[in-house]
């Protein structure tokens, strides 16, 4: 269902017997176990009808056109195939996988990243910063500023691993 943009949901319920809901169950929801499953659905949140040519526009005029969602990888590359967003030689990446990368690594992404799919607010943050390198660290000093809640983290040892990296690589 993904592959066709569509977004899946599983439907399911449970009995009770009289009694057994607890008389908060509004506020204090029961668990999910005994649930038993009545379908699989997948729905489509269809694309406005200028997103196509918004896109095509956009591309038109140079502009890098790169699609950033929560939605799974399998969704958001069929979504944004159908924009013309996501073109056969283009990249896609997790957030999870693309906030790990080394900075180098990112930069070699960047020029066929077009989707990046189940993304944090962080991940939208480090793209943007490494794409413009505006808040990339300018030493070590803001570097180490940037990192000091991490364990374990060192300017020597991790200031080529961890994004946004910092100016001097950049």
């Amino acid at each position: 269902m993904a592959n066709n943009a569509l977004r899946t949901l599983c439907l399911a319920h449970r009995d009770f017997v009289p009694g057994e809901l607890p008389a908060d169950w509004e506020e204090n929801v029961p668990d999910n176990s005994r649930l038993i499953l009545d379908c699989v659905v997948g729905i489509i949140d269809p694309l406005r009808s200028d997103v196509k040519e918004a896109v095509r526009i956009a591309q038109g005029a140079g502009v890098t056109v790169r699609m950033v969602t929560g939605d799974n990888i399998a969704t958001a590359c069929a979504i944004a195939r159908q924009c013309g967003i996501l073109t056969p030689d283009g990249k896609a990446i997790e957030g999870p996988v693309f906030r790990n990368l080394p900075p180098k690594e990112v930069d070699a992404l960047l020029p066929d990243l077009q989707v990046m799919a189940r993304s944090s607010p962080d991940d939208k943050y480090l793209l943007v910063t490494r794409l413009n390198g505006y808040g990339i660290p300018k030493d070590k000093e803001e570097w180490e500023a940037k990192h000091k809640t991490k364990i374990g983290v060192s300017w020597e040892t991790h200031r080529d691993l961890l994004l946004p990296g910092y100016k001097e690589e950049w």
